[in-house]
């Protein structure tokens, strides 16, 4: 988690960003493995939270890395500063942008809210406090490179004009579908965490 989110928070490159912050993610993952210490009775609410992170993490990063990738077609560069203003040029694709960062951040805008609350929980429940303690410290890590991403494409003015008009019909339909399901997520986490208990289950009985 530290390693990837320090590696994150040092970045001027937005897809180095996000590539630095899957390497975060893949230890919030690994809070339901470390847990498995704890007692037998945690264990598949522990799993349940580690594979409904996976899933709901899916739909949040490849959204963001979608979202790139259109960017790249405008012309846009690399940098924070290269995305500055973009919001202007491609409402709809920044705000679910956004909606992507904010929930990878762990903020209640979708489903990463519940997952990363029931791996958090889930390590208390097993004794690891501590290790719940560092997970929020890198949520809060997170958001602040987050939202500096955020703030470049709605708050910062563009250095120049943007020409957004080519809108790719399956990426922008990807883009949105992932992020509609991110916030049903939040909605209704019952639909992945239901789908998790019972691979949890199998698991831990095998």
């Amino acid at each position: 988690m530290t390693l990837g989110n320090v590696a994150a928070a040092t970045q001027e490159n937005v897809k180095r960003m996000l590539a630095y912050s899957s390497i975060g993610h893949a230890g919030y993952v690994l809070i339901a493995l470390a847990a498995l210490s704890g007692p037998p009775a945690s264990d598949v609410d522990v799993v349940r939270a580690g594979l409904a992170h996976l899933f709901v993490y899916g739909f949040m990063n490849t959204g963001a890395f979608l979202v790139v990738a259109l960017a790249e077609r405008w012309g846009v560069g690399r940098t924070f500063e290269d995305y500055n203003g973009l919001g202007r040029s491609a409402p709809v694709a920044c705000a679910a942008l956004a909606v992507f960062l904010f929930s990878l951040a762990g903020l209640p805008v979708g489903g990463g809210f519940w997952t990363k609350y029931a791996l958090f929980f889930g390590a208390v429940q097993s004794g690891l406090w501590w290790l719940a303690a560092v997970g929020i410290v890198n949520s809060a890590l997170s958001l602040f490179y987050y939202s500096r991403l955020v703030k470049a494409v709605w708050v910062n003015d563009p250095a120049a004009a943007i020409d957004a008009r080519e809108r790719p019909v399956a990426i922008y339909a990807a883009v949105v579908v992932a992020a509609v399901v991110t916030v049903a997520l939040l909605v209704a986490p019952d639909v992945v965490f239901s789908w998790a208990n019972a691979a949890a289950r199998a698991l831990v009985s095998a």
